[in-house]
């Protein structure tokens, strides 16, 4: 309110700003004032008065059709300016739609092809509702759109090819859903995407191979599809990845060494999974890495001495890896930072020494079968405990 009284008055402010400097040239007063005065020709309201594309009205009620909304949400869809409708955010310039957010509101029916005339969105989230039927082909249009939210819906069906046209797209959301079929090839050309979250879907095939041209990406979330086959080598190549969480899919074969090339990687998940062959040496390379969660698979060999170069890890679980055998090296007590460390339902052999402990977290948490208690161990406690018993078979204790 203040800006368009300074707009409306400037010879007021001037009268001011000459009392001002009369009193105090150098009064920070003063200086706030005369800054205000000379931009108070052009400070204007931010939000004009721009109406609504008309297209982009009747594409509006076009989605609205169908549609049913037992809150309702929808109430203020009426009159000409759709830009004051609930959801709606308009440029203030040009007046297209540029943001849709239907955030919990209960609405159930399919996405209308109308949503592809919205040429303009940056912004379209439909969190948490009852959207069902496939991906409309008609998004392919919305060239501009930066963030797309649809988790927690009913939405079926494959990601349409047509996806890969979002260029600028940088968040795109579709847990929760019940989306089937492989990923497209397409998928690699969004250049800028940062986030992609398909987790708990029925996804299915294997990660294609263009998957690495996702140059940007940080989270890459599909936990709980049925995804299959090997990882492609191409998976190295997201440099600026933090978070890789394929856990509970169908992903068999070796690890790629590829994957040592992840240099920001913080978590990586493939739990529950039929990967197998012993670990690639080149996950040592993995110095950002804080959560290594393997359990559930089929990984062979021993736990390789390199796991002790992964100095930032706070979780490690390689639980349930029947085919690991051999002894524990002693380079694990190089994890400082370790937290939990699950290593049941493996076929260890020889023995524990207080080495492997000399230098670890001042809390460890060891989980061992259900049918033993979980074990707390304190490192004091542990000193004394190993300096009297400086054997413990790994057999015995799992047995």
């Amino acid at each position: 309110m203040a800006c368009h009284k300074v707009a409306a008055a400037p010879f007021q402010l001037l009268s001011l700003v000459s009392f001002l400097l009369f009193l105090n040239p150098c009064s920070s007063i003063f200086l706030e004032a005369t800054t205000i005065f000379a931009n108070s020709n052009t400070v204007n309201d931010e939000r004009s008065n721009v109406a609504c594309i008309e297209e982009e009205r009747k594409a509006l009620l076009e989605f609205k059709q169908g549609l049913q909304d037992p809150l309702p949400a929808l109430h203020s869809w009426v009159g000409k300016d759709c830009c004051n409708w609930h959801g709606i955010v308009c440029n203030n310039q040009t007046g297209n739609i540029i943001e849709l957010r239907l955030l919990d509101t209960q609405i159930s029916g399919t996405l209308s092809m109308s949503i592809g005339s919205l040429s303009d969105l940056e912004t379209l989230i439909l969190f948490n509702n009852s959207f069902s039927g496939p991906l409309p082909t008609s998004i392919e249009n919305l060239s501009h759109l930066r963030t797309m939210n649809l988790s927690r819906n009913s939405i079926s069906g494959p990601l349409p090819t047509s996806i890969g046209n979002l260029s600028n797209l940088q968040n795109l959301d579709l847990s929760r859903n019940s989306m089937s079929g492989p990923l497209p090839t397409s998928i690699g050309s969004l250049s800028n995407l940062q986030t992609l979250d398909l987790s708990r879907n029925s996804i299915s095939g294997p990660l294609p191979t263009s998957i690495g041209s996702l140059s940007n990406l940080q989270t890459l979330d599909l936990y709980s599809n049925s995804i299959s086959g090997p990882l492609p080598t191409s998976i190295g190549s997201l440099s600026n990845l933090q978070t890789l969480d394929l856990s509970s899919n169908s992903i068999s074969g070796p690890l790629p060494t590829s994957i040592g090339s992840l240099s920001n990687l913080q978590t990586l998940d493939l739990s529950s999974n039929s990967i197998s062959c012993p670990l690639p040496t080149s996950i040592g390379n993995l110095s950002n890495l804080q959560a290594l969660y393997l359990s559930s698979n089929s990984i062979s060999g021993p736990l390789p001495t390199w796991i002790g170069s992964l100095s930032n890890l706070q979780n490690l679980e390689l639980a349930d890896n029947s085919k690991m055998n051999g002894t524990i090296p002693e380079s694990i007590g190089q994890l400082r930072e370790l937290e939990y460390l699950y290593l049941y339902g493996c076929s260890w052999e020889g023995f524990i020494s207080e080495n492997h402990f000399r230098t670890l977290a001042d809390w460890i948490r060891f989980i061992y079968p259900a049918r033993h208690p979980t074990l707390w161990f304190s490192t004091s406690v542990m000193t004394g405990f190993l300096s009297s018993i400086l054997r413990i078979f790994i057999s015995r204790i799992v047995n």
